[in-house]
């Protein structure tokens, strides 16, 4: 098949896509050609219908989704790789495909490793579909690059289970603690531990590493390699055995070309330089005190000696006791803030209280204390061995030593507070972040625009982590299997569908109108006593949950008594969601409340906040019931959506679309639902929500109220007949056995009030004013 596409088997309908004048004729060109599937063999394109695996996995690198990469360079880079089998060109001729041998055993396993090697050694971003039975289309590519010796890439991750112990792989030490036995342990626990898609540059790195310290003389080569393998032995299946020795024993060669010396030799070598000390003769002494090569040691220590004195100074100073040839190390808190700063730290005022961020390029993301303490760690290790005339475990010592006055919440006080200068939502725009530039919505179009006009801060949760790109609003009505989803939920009605688009665009739409904040509620259309759900209430709040930051709380489990309820809530939250609410338990006094004021948000450990109304998440509501309050006030916050049954638990929307929604897209996909997210909140900021007409909300909103018995006997009055509040009601108590004290006269006739209310058009009532059995008795007719 690799030769057809490098001879031209395909060339003609390859090449009418690539010369195609726009877009939207390629993708239709595509969609004709011929496809093939590189992983296996089967019955059928899907996981079930394979029946043999190929031993082969195709990694697809897309140029939208590496944006500013060369990939005539990158190409060539791919190519050098010993796990490359092929690397070619794409059916459009501008992304990559690059094919790698891999085990059958666990097809999902290798490819994840697989990618995360890719994307970490190659510094690219790479499709993250591993569905084994996958089409690709056809190419074509004169100059398909193909290695038929290529290694096999037997990574696989998650990894098989670790032991609970690593220390009985390690081998016996021939000299019990010896700078090289401790050095090549080090160098073990991180093969050991090193994560899937990293190991073997984890290999290479360590081996290189002893390899200095074999060239010195402080480890043995032999041991050096048997203890590398033991470990790679334990942590990885046999078929990487072979390729990993490989790499050990040419890292440990490289590696012996530069001389190195153990840390605490290395320490005095610093010392004596510092001291002025002749470097053959500090050589002399590490040789006669330790063995080794003697001509290896001398490079090492020269390699020190001619190393350029450096001067950080980042917020500490140096004094030095000439006199005495003493070095004091001390920190400055003044300095200390300062630096902090300078890396983008800053605190954060929310009502009353404050949190630490960090700023990056106008990204901000909260951080905790530990976490500004993991920042600093961080920077300390990465600074040079030695500088300032100091080492720098002594900087990380004294700092380890002082941390309660560096890191306590009172010294962190004095960073500089964060202007509250963050892109909002106004009344006519909205704006979504991705990773190729932000989208501004208007009524009118959404318009992509480059981060350098990014008029203000954004929370680092907001970034979309996809690249967006316009598309006609046709193409996405089309070909968008998610907007297929929202049309059959809304029973295939265009005005259900419009009623639940223009939900899905206030939510979207950070805005919070000061007179009129609504409560979204998703319920079902379907009555039952016994619901099964799956009917896709939950997937429209997980798609609004990929737009924008999205709090889901359990209303089956919610107390509002618990103070911490609302815990999860931050900063950066766009809509609070209660799913499964429990309206029979929960009253919507509550949530009234929380849509029409300040939000209190108490978090363990962190104590009180206070979300502005104008800050503060918009609220949403999956249920099976109906959610409870009355009045007119109550009635203006809810915007009810029913959600027709067109799927349950036994028909899923991956049974009609034939994959996963969000965990199974490629690119393309996530395109064109970003479209129709946008398109959503294009339509919302143009004409607002737009109610339909009920089907069983009123009739759910009834039983609720009554009982299932009541509304099916009134349900049997006859229309357009004159009938006695007080006979009715007795006939219903005697109908159903009902004592007259466990259903009031008074009761029953708010019941009948609530039927007139929620299932009738048209009742004439009034009180009989004539003399006789029924005078001053209430009477009513159901005309409508």
């Amino acid at each position: 098949m690799l030769e057809r596409f490098r001879d031209g088997y395909y060339k003609k309908e390859v090449e009418a896509v690539r010369h195609a004048p726009n877009a939207k004729e390629q993708d239709r060109l595509k969609r004709q050609c011929s496809c093939i599937t590189v992983s296996c063999k089967g019955t059928k394109r899907s996981k079930d219908g394979v029946t043999q695996h190929s031993g082969f996995a195709a990694i697809d690198i897309d140029e939208k989704d590496n944006p500013g990469i060369d990939m005539v360079s990158k190409r060539k880079e791919i190519a050098s790789d010993s796990y490359t089998f092929s690397v070619f060109h794409s059916i459009r001729g501008k992304g990559l495909c690059a094919i790698c041998r891999i085990p059958s055993e666990d097809h999902e396993a290798s490819y994840r490793a697989l990618m995360l090697y890719f994307s970490e050694k190659f510094e690219v971003k790479v499709d993250s579909t591993p569905d084994v039975a996958r089409a690709r289309f056809v190419t074509y590519d004169p100059d398909l690059y193909l290695n038929i010796k290529s290694d096999v890439f037997d990574e696989v991750l998650p990894e098989p289970k670790k032991s609970a112990s690593i220390r009985n792989y390690y081998p016996a030490a021939t000299v019990p603690q010896s700078y090289g036995q401790i050095a090549l342990q080090n160098a073990i626990r991180k093969i050991y531990e090193a994560a899937p898609g990293e190991k073997h540059n984890v290999r290479k790195r360590m081996s290189f590493w002893l390899g200095g310290l074999v060239a010195t003389g402080f480890l043995n080569q032999y041991e050096a390699v048997e203890g590398l393998m033991e470990a790679v032995m334990q942590s990885s299946p046999q078929s990487a055995w072979s390729s990993a020795k490989k790499t050990i024993e040419s890292g440990i060669r490289e590696g012996s070309k530069k001389p190195i010396l153990p840390d605490p030799v290395k320490d005095s070598v610093y010392c004596s330089k510092r001291d002025y000390e002749q470097k053959e003769l500090v050589a002399q002494k590490i040789a006669v005190s330790n063995g080794g090569n003697a001509q290896e040691i001398l490079r090492a220590v020269t390699d020190i000696y001619e190393e350029r004195e450096q001067t950080i100074l980042a917020f500490w100073e140096v004094i030095i006791k000439e006199e005495k040839g003493t070095y004091t190390l001390k920190l400055s808190r003044v300095k200390y803030n300062a630096f902090l700063q300078s890396s983008g730290f800053r605190k954060y005022r929310v009502g009353k209280s404050c949190i630490f961020v960090q700023v990056t390029n106008n990204v901000v993301r909260a951080v905790a204390r530990d976490q500004i303490k993991d920042f600093v760690m961080a920077y300390l290790n990465e600074l040079p061995y030695m500088f300032d005339n100091i080492f720098r475990s002594q900087l990380i010592d004294q700092v380890q030593r002082e941390h309660k006055q560096f890191f306590d919440e009172g010294q962190l006080e004095f960073l500089e507070e964060l202007p509250d200068n963050f892109v909002r939502d106004t009344k006519a725009k909205a704006y979504f972040f991705f990773r190729n530039g932000f989208a501004e919505v208007t009524k009118e179009n959404a318009h992509l625009m480059d981060y350098s006009n990014l008029p203000g801060l954004i929370w680092e949760q907001q970034i979309i982590q996809h690249d967006f790109h316009t598309i006609d609003i046709d193409e996405v009505a089309e070909q968008c299997d998610f907007n297929r989803f929202l049309f059959h939920i809304s029973n295939k009605d265009e005005k259900r569908y419009i009623t639940l688009t223009s939900a899905i665009g206030y939510l979207l739409h950070g805005y919070k109108a000061p007179a009129n904040p609504k409560i979204v509620i998703l319920v079902d259309e379907a009555i039952s006593e016994a619901p099964n759900g799956g009917t896709g209430k939950g997937l429209v709040f997980k798609a609004i949950s990929k737009m924008l930051s999205v709090c889901t709380i359990d209303g089956k489990m919610v107390d509002f008594r618990d103070k911490f309820a609302l815990q999860g809530v931050s900063e950066a939250t766009r809509v609070l969601m209660f799913d499964d609410w429990d309206g029979k338990r929960l009253s919507f006094d509550k949530l009234f409340v929380m849509a029409t004021g300040d939000m209190i948000i108490n978090q363990l450990y962190h104590g009180q906040r206070v979300l502005p109304y104008e800050l503060s998440p918009k609220i949403g509501i999956t249920t099976n019931d109906m959610v409870g309050g009355e009045g007119a006030s109550n009635a203006r916050r809810k915007f009810e959506v029913e959600i027709a049954p067109y799927y349950s638990d036994t028909f899923r929307p991956s049974d009609e679309f034939g994959h996963e929604f969000f965990s199974d897209w490629s690119e393309e996909d996530w395109n064109l639902f970003h479209n129709l997210m946008l398109g959503c909140c294009r339509s919302f900021l143009a004409v607002g929500l737009r109610a339909s007409a009920p089907v069983n909300i009123n009739r759910r909103k009834l039983l609720q109220e009554t009982s299932t018995e009541f509304a099916e006997f009134c349900d049997s009055l006859s229309r357009d007949w004159l009938y006695y509040r007080h006979e009715v009601w007795r006939d219903f108590i005697d109908t159903y056995s009902i004592k007259d004290t466990d259903l009031k006269f008074k009761d029953f006739g708010r019941w009948l009030n609530l039927y007139f209310k929620y299932q009738c058009t048209s009742v004439e009532s009034g009180k009989t004013q004539t003399i006789g059995q029924y005078k001053d008795k209430y009477w009513f007719k159901i005309t409508a």
